[in-house]
């Protein structure tokens, strides 16, 4: 019921507002937003209530794996961002670099007629974390993924299976 609805919304934003030291009725307002698939209001309550709680982005990590399971890549990958806004120290910071590369890699397998230009971005990105990150037993699951976009999607077949050689002497 919409009317019932909008009650809620609208109670739980007066008390999110009026009892600014009590957390629970923001954490439900954006729970409220996640439940009406309003993704956007609730990516930016969660960053807000991430600056209150002066936290490591552990709650915006959570709901960008939501979105990303919703198929929302872009917004999955806006929450991810702001993640590594903490700082690599943060525990959170290489999954979300690998959830960014993730998202785009689903993006790709599931729309398959990506233009060449967007093939060609995405690979930049996966190669210019391969770059900071190095080659490595924690990278081959990234790795493994370039090399599909490279040979499946975007007619880079010789450099896909030079970086599968590289993959499996690691």
């Amino acid at each position: 019921n919409n009317t019932v609805s909008d009650l809620l919304k609208e109670e739980l934003i007066d008390r999110s507002q009026s009892r600014s030291s009590d957390l629970i009725y923001a954490e439900m307002l954006q729970w409220y937003f996640t439940q009406r698939k309003q993704f956007s209001l609730a990516l930016t309550q969660a960053q807000a209530l991430d600056k209150r709680e002066n936290n490591s982005g552990y709650r915006v990590y959570e709901l960008a794996n939501v979105f990303a399971q919703n198929k929302d890549y872009v917004l999955a990958r806006k929450g991810y961002k702001y993640v590594l806004t903490h700082g690599k120290e943060k525990g959170f910071h290489f999954m979300s670099e690998n959830a960014i590369l993730h998202t785009y890699f689903l993006e790709v397998t599931e729309k398959r007629n990506l233009s060449v230009d967007t093939l060609q971005s995405i690979i930049t990105n996966y190669k210019e974390v391969v770059q900071r990150l190095g080659k490595s037993r924690n990278t081959i699951t990234i790795l493994k993924e370039l090399a599909q976009i490279q040979g499946l999607y975007a007619n880079q077949v010789d450099e896909a299976i030079t970086l599968l050689r590289e993959i499996m002497v690691l």
